[in-house]
């Protein structure tokens, strides 16, 4: 097995966060704020297997909703220690991530028919008359990779990592998509 420097181990380690829509700035901020431990008990990451942290997402908003980093053992068992009283546990909640970012954490209007929205990593997206449409999708996938309604949509990515494009492909939008009309455009 090859060896790999120091940049090689920088790029690789951006990929799991890429999952959650996190840039490498927004995971180093992660990072530094638990100090490289996890967020509840403090043990260090390099117990963790693979020296890393979990990245913690609220499951009812979706993976953008980044909490924070946590042990396995924290982060498989947040939900029961919430309901226990652990004091770490519930106050970790109340601080999450994604929280402090001021990010919308409501769906916003739905565009009308025509526009486009572009999720990074997640693909471009069409309003039709019934339903959101991927733009490139292959032809083998099934339809419920192909048609979407918009809460999902925005569950998917969160607002914030939205592009709204105008059906004559004028930007309206870009981090934030916020609930307010388009521009004093067409919402539906």
């Amino acid at each position: 097995m090859a060896k790999h420097g120091a940049a090689f181990r920088k790029y690789t380690g951006c990929i799991p966060h890429k999952r959650y829509l996190l840039r490498c700035e927004e995971y180093d901020d992660l990072l530094a704020r638990s100090a490289n431990r996890c967020e509840i008990c403090r043990d260090d990451a390099s117990r963790e297997p693979w020296g890393k942290l979990a990245i913690d997402h609220d499951h009812s908003l979706g993976l953008w909703a980044v909490r924070g980093l946590l042990c396995h053992n924290c982060n498989r068992r947040l939900d029961q220690m919430a309901r226990d009283g652990v004091s770490a546990a519930v106050a970790y909640l109340g601080d999450a991530w994604y929280l402090r970012q001021g990010w919308p954490l409501s769906v916003p209007p739905e565009p009308g028919i025509g526009y486009r929205v572009m999720i990074p990593r997640r693909k471009t997206w069409y309003r039709h008359e019934d339903a959101w449409h991927r733009v490139d999708a292959r032809p083998n996938l099934p339809d419920d990779h192909l048609i979407r309604d918009w809460p999902e949509l925005v569950h998917l990515a969160g607002a914030h990592n939205m592009l709204l494009l105008t059906p004559g492909d004028r930007l309206i939008r870009w981090r934030p998509l916020l609930s307010v009309s388009y521009a004093g455009l067409e919402v539906s």
